[in-house]
């Protein structure tokens, strides 16, 4: 059974490595099934297609199967990482090699180990300081290697308890949530015209609809399709005061699919028709 949750995942740990990265790829690294990398000692640059950070001792980073990631030195002499290829459930434990990644633009889907698209592992998991998630990557590598006795059943286990501890550490990151209720209300101010879901906001910004609803609903107090609505009506009001086009014409430029529809969220929102509100502001 595919797991639905973060909570059902059984991860299988396929390779163990630890190396120093001393090289600069021509572009993103795109791998088949997961990666946790681990920064041992130095400094690592890490770069993915909407931000740059830069990671030192202790920073560790998850990526799901297929998101880009482009890794270099800041300098010369490199920086040692561990790197963990693992899959999210134990359907491919027949694989057991090592599978290469590709450059960004030779990504063949087809080649896929596995994909589990969970809404909690739905953008990579990155901390560029020490937070305590290196040492059990570090557990995870010496287990592989050790072969002791159910090493595997551990460095499963392991596993599993780095996600869930990465999961909770990336949902207490005030400001990386307050940035991402941001970029959701200035994607909405620059969109409120169209035909929008929450679906179709959340794909535009490369999360899950669900995480991307529970976050924007933990941290701005509304849900999303409150928020839209209220931006939509509030700038409607402020056109039906400065414009004189006409109701429908605004109805349509602020997304609402029909006048009628406009009208009676207006009237629950501000107790009068738009017809009432022409030539008045909000004060």
């Amino acid at each position: 059974m595919t797991p639905t949750s973060l909570a059902d995942i059984r991860p299988f740990i396929r390779n163990a490595t630890m190396s120093v990265w001393t090289w600069d790829n021509p572009d993103f690294s795109t791998a088949y099934d997961c990666r946790i990398f681990s920064v041992v000692s130095g400094k690592a640059a890490l770069r993915t297609p909407d931000r740059e950070y830069t990671l030192s001792c202790g920073g560790t980073a998850f990526f799901n199967t297929g998101q880009p990631y482009h890794f270099r030195s800041p300098d010369s002499s490199g920086f040692k990482y561990i790197c963990l290829n693992l899959d999210l459930t134990r359907e491919h434990t027949d694989i057991v090699k090592f599978v290469q990644p590709s450059l960004l633009g030779d990504y063949d889907e087809s080649r896929i180990v596995e994909r589990l698209e969970l809404p909690e592992l739905c953008r990579p998991l990155i901390f560029t300081e020490d937070n305590g998630l290196a040492g059990t990557v570090m557990e995870i590598f010496e287990e592989f290697l050790g072969g002791a006795p159910y090493s595997e059943a551990r460095t499963s286990l392991l596993a599993a308890d780095y996600l869930i501890n990465a999961v909770r550490h990336s949902a207490s990151d005030t400001s990386g949530r307050a940035a991402l209720v941001a970029d959701v209300k200035r994607y909405i101010h620059g969109h409120y015209g169209e035909q929008l879901t929450n679906s179709d906001i959340a794909a535009s910004l490369g999360y899950h609809p669900y995480y991307l609803s529970r976050v924007f609903r933990e941290t701005a107090g509304m849900t999303l399709h409150r928020y839209l609505l209220e931006y939509r009506l509030t700038t409607a009001y402020s056109q039906l005061a400065l414009s004189p086009s006409p109701i429908e014409r605004i109805a349509a430029s602020c997304g609402f699919a029909t006048a009628s529809h406009f009208t009676a969220a207006f009237r629950k929102k501000y107790g009068k028709l738009p017809s009432e509100c022409r030539g008045t502001r909000l004060v």
